[in-house]
């Protein structure tokens, strides 16, 4: 089996749906002042390169593991 990679990068900012909230990635400790890097992360479920299945929109509607 041939496998394409077709993964976008995720990056804060980065364009999102209209309506949908933004991608937040921030730094909040560091590893000069704190000992250790750490970053937040916040995104929304349809972000990037993503599947959407029937439950996305429709009450009742199969999820992805429904599919296996």
């Amino acid at each position: 089996m041939k496998i394409i990679d077709l993964t976008l990068p995720l990056y804060d900012s980065m364009p999102v749906f209209e309506g949908d909230p933004k991608v937040e990635i921030k730094q909040i400790h560091y590893l000069e002042k704190e000992g250790w890097n750490l970053r937040t992360f916040f995104v929304t479920t349809h972000i990037g390169t993503h599947l959407n299945v029937p439950i996305h929109m429709m009450k009742g509607g199969k999820n992805l593991d429904d599919y296996a």
